[in-house]
């Protein structure tokens, strides 16, 4: 064996040699060089072996918090497949709307509806836009159910704003509920991702800071009676949640012929796909409609004291605004959807409308879903 010799005209010398006898230089070893490229080698191997373990790690945890996202959506209702199954519009640049500052209080206030009577529902003008825009096919799964009927409604007062997490935490603290019942009413902060901003610390209830203003969402259809009853029984006054007749006419300012709580333009008067940025936003920061009400198109959905029927409208009597069908069993109560209304930040615009109607079960806490309340006079 020999190794080669850059310096002497042997050109090569025994195998072992350091220096080279004729010059006294060092001799080049090939085999350092090849112990180096290996090492080298089995470097590169194990870096690139623990990235690859630090990747599926990550994509392991997203994976199991999307099942757990996904196990929550899992209901019988179809408030979120809507979400995924009907494309209103593309995300746009939109100009912002003049800021309004919310209350600084935590005090709830409503505003007075004059009642009287209304055209309930889509117009024939709004029905021929839907079917021209997203086909018959479409418009039969997800908008026929909103067609228009003559209502009347009586003398009422609404909510102002929603009902946010400041005062939804008041409530909590005030009737002491833990456990099982108060689950019931309201899914808590569980995860970093999640957008309910109430953290329950051992039955001692309290908002993330900064998110005092904000509509409380997760909130179940029973939780928002129960914090009705429970103002009820605070005030001496008749409180629920609205009926979804009183819900659209006072969104229409009174039952004008409007297409958004407040006009034709969704960008001035509500959070939707185009202009949320995928996020809630505190309440009253859009232009109220004509009647001095917040957020009645867009933000978050609103629950309504009505059970779901998708030929509702066809009840109705002109005479008798109520739709609310009784239930024969606890069971019965458990599963039958109710009325959703004003669509959220999640959807486009055209699921913003103010004659839109969709439903959840009432036990489902659901991540863009909130109330507001009315009061009788």
């Amino acid at each position: 064996r020999i190794i080669p010799c850059p310096y002497c005209p042997e050109k090569s010398h025994p195998y072992g040699t350091v220096f080279c006898p004729t010059t006294g230089k060092k001799v080049p070893n090939p085999t350092n060089k090849l112990f180096r490229s290996f090492l080298i080698a089995i470097l590169l191997l194990i870096a690139t072996l623990l990235l690859s373990y630090l990747a599926f790690n990550r994509s392991g945890d997203d994976h199991r918090k999307q099942m757990k996202i996904n196990d929550r959506l899992n209901s019988n209702d179809d408030h979120h497949r809507r979400k995924f199954e009907v494309d209103d519009v593309p995300n746009q640049t939109s100009t912002p709307a003049p800021t309004l500052q919310p209350s600084s209080s935590i005090n709830m206030e409503f505003i007075f509806v004059k009642g009287g009577c209304f055209m309930m529902g889509q117009s024939s003008e709004e029905k021929k836009n839907l079917i021209r825009n997203i086909g018959q096919a479409r418009y039969n799964k997800y908008y026929a159910d909103a067609e228009s009927t003559k209502v009347c409604v009586d003398d009422f007062y609404i909510g102002k704003f929603e009902v946010t997490n400041a005062l939804f935490v008041i409530f909590l603290n005030s009737v002491n509920k833990k456990g099982n019942e108060a689950e019931r009413w309201l899914q808590t902060k569980w995860e970093e991702y999640s957008r309910s901003q109430i953290i329950d610390e051992a039955g001692h209830y309290k908002v993330e800071s900064g998110y005092e203003h904000y509509p409380v969402v997760e909130v179940t259809w029973y939780g928002a009676k129960a914090f009705a009853k429970w103002l009820a029984n605070k005030t001496g006054k008749t409180i629920r949640l609205p009926y979804e007749a009183e819900w659209e006419y006072a969104c229409r300012s009174g039952g004008k012929n409007e297409k958004f709580a407040g006009g034709d333009n969704a960008t001035r008067l509500a959070w939707y796909k185009a202009n949320s940025e995928g996020a809630l936003h505190p309440v009253g920061n859009k232009n109220p409609n004509g009647l001095g009400i917040d957020d009645m198109s867009g933000n978050v959905w609103e629950w309504c004291e009505d059970t779901y029927e998708k030929d509702g409208y066809r009840k109705y009597d002109a005479k008798k605004q109520l739709s609310v069908r009784l239930l024969d069993n606890e069971s019965e109560v458990s599963i039958t959807p109710r009325v959703l209304r004003g669509g959220s930040f999640k959807f486009g615009e055209r699921r913003c409308r103010a004659t839109t109607r969709d439903k959840a079960t009432p036990e489902k806490p659901v991540d863009d879903l909130g109330f507001r309340l009315v009061k009788m006079p």
